[in-house]
């Protein structure tokens, strides 16, 4: 990770935290530089802020199926599942159906 585009994403975001696209930019880069607290709580300060960025939930999903918190991650993506049919917001809605499918396959494995 490129501390100085860490910075840069996170200095444009401090600047202009009601942007959505810096914001899940932000929540990125932090997640990439091993600061998972700080991008799930960009994340749901994003979807707190504008519900219908559908590729938050996905993303947060993620986040919170990787730090072992499933029924965190389930409502996350039932909640965008909801939001992406509301939206039709296909890609988002596939991309969160096929994890929920994969979840019900390991779920012998949480």
């Amino acid at each position: 990770m490129d501390q100085s585009r860490l910075d840069f994403i996170t200095d444009m975001h401090k600047k202009n935290p009601k942007d959505s696209y810096l914001a899940f930019a932000a929540a990125v880069e932090q997640q990439m530089a091993g600061n998972r607290e700080a991008a799930i709580n960009i994340i749901e300060n994003l979807i707190d802020n504008d519900p219908n960025y559908t590729d938050a939930y996905f993303r947060l999903g993620k986040m919170y199926e990787n730090a072992k918190n499933i029924k965190k991650a389930v409502a996350t993506y039932h909640a965008g599942k909801k939001i992406a049919t509301k939206n039709k917001d296909e890609k988002s809605l596939g991309e969160i159906t096929e994890a929920l499918m994969f979840m019900d396959e390991e779920e012998g494995n949480w």
